[in-house]
Parts: structure tokens; C-alpha cells; sequence
């Protein structure tokens, strides 16, 4: 009798909601899309040096773990923002995942409740809320990608994103807005350079529909 080969320390499996189900459910208003795209272009003008005005600043708290505190901070840094804005494009950092290398806390989406149940159902739909009523509040924000399956359900409310550089040259490359890349532990500036180009590429990822298929990807700027 063959021994199973799949799933063996799998206890439990549960779907989520496509990402297209949630964008339905949480749709974003014409006015933050207007302000997430410019932004983009903003920030892409900075980074090229096409903008020599002005710096971009990301500012906020390490990780996002509850929404009032959210809404309170982005409050207080819009008058900031608009006060400084002919000197920096400042960015509120709203990240909901948080790179482990040791046990602890993983995130708002993938614990939302704090408790460790991995509601990660709640926990992307909640982080989609936050970012479309930071972005009501007419705040930019720029958050952390640690996988290429959660940008899909809070893509269009993010003007930047942050990654891991060594494993996520592909994941950029296919992304809409500007990515910044954070130095591996070491120091190193390899993987920083061969990640700054961002390559024509193909691999797997996730569609709107939550379907799995092969995304080729053309050359990012």
C-alpha cells in the first residue's frame, strides 16, 4: 500500500474569498483612486530624479494592528503632509505583515483578532478597509509584501510597496506602483542591484479570480 505523499501535516484546509469577491465588496472611490495613481507618478518622478524639489518620506508606525489608531495617525499627519508638501512627498506606512524569523505576531491580515486563530479571511478584508479610508482621508500609503498573494486583494489603495530584495525581483516587476526593496541582514548590495532593474520575467502567481496560472511579466520602471 502506497503512503499518502501530499498534505501530511496539513490538519486543516479553508478557502478564501477570490480577490475579485472582496474588491466587489470594498470598492474604491474615484477620488482615492485619483490620489493612489497620482501619487504613483509622484513617487516614480522622485526616485527617476525627475523631481529634484522634493524628498519622499515614509512615515509610521512599525505595523498596523488597529484601525482607530490607524485612522487617528493618518489624521494627524494630513495637515504635516500638506504643510511640507512643496519639500516631501510624505507616505503613510501601513504595514498588516510582519517578516518573522523567530514565533510571534504575523500581522493584521494573517491575525487580525491578536488571539493566533489566522483569520486571514477577516484579516484582508479588514486591511483593504484601512487602507481605503486612509486614502478617503486624502493620505497616501505604502505597505510591505511578503507573499505574491496579498497584493492582490489590496492592490489600487497602495502608492508603494516594500520588499524583501533577495526573493522578490519577479513579484516587483509585476506590480503597477513603485517598490522599494530592504537590504538583506547581511548588507550586502548584490541582491539590491540585481533586483533594481526590474526584469522581464515569468512565474506563478494569482489572478483577481483566485485562479493560479503562469504571469509573464514585461519590463517594470
Amino acid at each position: 500500500m502506497q503512503r499518502p505523499l501530499d498534505n501530511q501535516h496539513i490538519i486543516d484546509i479553508k478557502p478564501l474569498p477570490s480577490p475579485r469577491t472582496i474588491k466587489s465588496k470594498l470598492p474604491i472611490t474615484d477620488q482615492a483612486a485619483a490620489l493612489v495613481v497620482e501619487t504613483r507618478d509622484a513617487i516614480r518622478h522622485i526616485l527617476h530624479g525627475q523631481d529634484r524639489e522634493r524628498l519622499l518620506v515614509i512615515v509610521g508606525p512599525c505595523s498596523i494592528h488597529d484601525p482607530e489608531a490607524a485612522y487617528e495617525y493618518a489624521d494627524r499627519l494630513k495637515p504635516v503632509a500638506d504643510a511640507l508638501r512643496d519639500r516631501l512627498l510624505i507616505v503613510m506606512r501601513t504595514y498588516f505583515e510582519k517578516p518573522r524569523t523567530t514565533v510571534g505576531w504575523k500581522g493584521l491580515i494573517n491575525d487580525p483578532h491578536l488571539d493566533g486563530t489566522c483569520d486571514i479571511a477577516t484579516g484582508m478584508e479588514l486591511a483593504r478597509t484601512i487602507l481605503l479610508n486612509i486614502n478617503k482621508r486624502g493620505v497616501p500609503c505604502a505597505a510591505e509584501a511578503l507573499d505574491p498573494v496579498s497584493p492582490q486583494y489590496i492592490v489600487g489603495t497602495r502608492a508603494l510597496k516594500n520588499r524583501r530584495a533577495a526573493s522578490s525581483i519577479a513579484c516587483a516587476s509585476g506590480t503597477m506602483y513603485p517598490c522599494t526593496m530592504a537590504s538583506p541582514g547581511f548588507g550586502r548590495k548584490i541582491p539590491m542591484l540585481a533586483a533594481a532593474g526590474g526584469r522581464k520575467c515569468s512565474g506563478p502567481g494569482r489572478t483577481s479570480y483566485r485562479m493560479i496560472g503562469i504571469l509573464q511579466i514585461h519590463n517594470c520602471k
